[in-house]
């Protein structure tokens, strides 16, 4: 155990609420139904390639029937406090508690604060803060709605049930559209879609990098896939039948476009895109090109369901329409944890406001690039 988190403490006997730690944490998330992020073979290589299987934590929820929910956590020193956090921070896309198949419908009696609280004190937690969650998963609620405030962003998701789930995203004259820029890209080599072989993923990864590293820069943003662990773990988590998958349209053996997602109980979540930055190229949509293709090829792998990820953007409102507000949730167990969850949350606000203000959007973008 990490020498500067504190070690687990028990809640009092039968408490329906307990923080574990070590085996009995990945006990608790055996067989619970999870999206792809909460998944048990993203997190333990999330964990791994970023030395963190120490901090990690699992809050399980139990009731008569054993554990309903569990949270899975990891914790993290800051200014004196232990903080718990969602694993994959940013690069996990959303956060929803893995769950028993059987768990209830709505209406779900909202957690008790104070217990919540209670059952993370007594786990040496001063804050629970999780971004980016979930109100409900394959029709379940979640139980922490009742501590929902809205995040910055939505998420945007596609159900894969039509006979052809293109039918209703892409309309005569942009499918004819689609076929002209196909037809100049063709130029470079035959034109093709497919999911990326286990042993060309180093190679593609690296040239996604390679684009999104440039764009980042471009723009003044800290490019978030600079970190040999995180690049670590997109290798690992991208193995064969690993959690994540890579689909490319490529022209000939050049890669024009990649997308990684995360895959996971019929879901297939996109997590980064990216595409070749040449003008020849870029002009010609490559990435919106693979888009169209990845739908039908997520249908034909069993795939039911698709999102591209947080965030406001024209190509994700395009083939994923249903909307999806994203919740953060805050608690403190303490009194200065509830002060760090009262900043978080404001900090949080401000970053909605400012996303909710496109010329002040804009106006710190132009900033940011100076």
């Amino acid at each position: 155990m990490s020498a500067d988190i504190p070690a687990r403490k028990d809640n009092v006997a039968g408490a329906a609420m307990r923080v574990l730690a070590g085996t009995e944490a990945w006990d608790a998330l055996a067989g619970l139904a999870a999206t792809p992020y909460q998944s048990t073979r993203w997190l333990r290589l999330w964990l791994e390639a970023n030395s963190a299987l120490d901090p990690f934590r699992v809050l399980a929820i139990r009731d008569s029937s054993g554990i309903r929910h569990a949270l899975p956590l990891v914790l993290r020193r800051k200014a004196g406090l232990v903080l718990a956090a969602k694993p994959g921070d940013a690069h996990a896309g959303f956060y929803f508690p893995p769950m028993r198949e059987d768990a209830p419908s709505p209406p779900v009696p909202a957690l008790p604060r104070g217990a919540l609280a209670a059952a993370l004190r007594e786990g040496g937690i001063d804050a629970l803060l999780l971004a980016d969650t979930l109100a409900s998963w394959r029709e379940r609620p979640s139980p922490l709605f009742s501590l929902a405030s809205p995040a910055p962003d939505s998420a945007y998701f596609l159900a894969l049930d039509a006979a052809d789930p293109l039918a209703g995203l892409l309309d005569r004259d942009e499918r004819k559209k689609h076929r002209q820029k196909r037809a100049k890209l063709a130029s470079l080599g035959e034109i093709v879609s497919e999911w990326v072989n286990a042993d060309e993923v180093p190679a593609f990864l690296d040239r996604l990098f390679a684009w999104k590293a440039a764009q980042f820069a471009a723009t003044g943003v800290a490019d978030p896939f600079s970190e040999a662990a995180i690049r670590r773990f997109f290798v690992d988590a991208a193995k064969a039948q690993g959690p994540l998958r890579l689909f490319a349209l490529r022209a000939g053996a050049r890669p024009l476009a990649i997308l990684v997602g995360a895959a996971g109980d019929g879901h297939f979540s996109g997590m980064v895109t990216a595409y070749d930055p040449a003008p020849d190229i870029a002009r010609n949509s490559p990435g919106d090109l693979m888009l169209a293709d990845l739908i039908p090829a997520l249908k034909a792998r069993g795939f039911t369901s698709f999102d591209l990820g947080a965030g406001d953007a024209r190509y994700k409102q395009r083939y994923c329409p249903r909307r999806e507000p994203l919740f953060d949730i805050a608690l403190g167990a303490s009194w200065p944890g509830a002060l760090a969850a009262r900043l978080w949350l404001g900090a949080r606000a401000v970053k909605r406001f400012v996303k909710a203000h496109p010329a002040l959007l804009a106006g710190m973008r132009r900033l940011r690039r100076r």
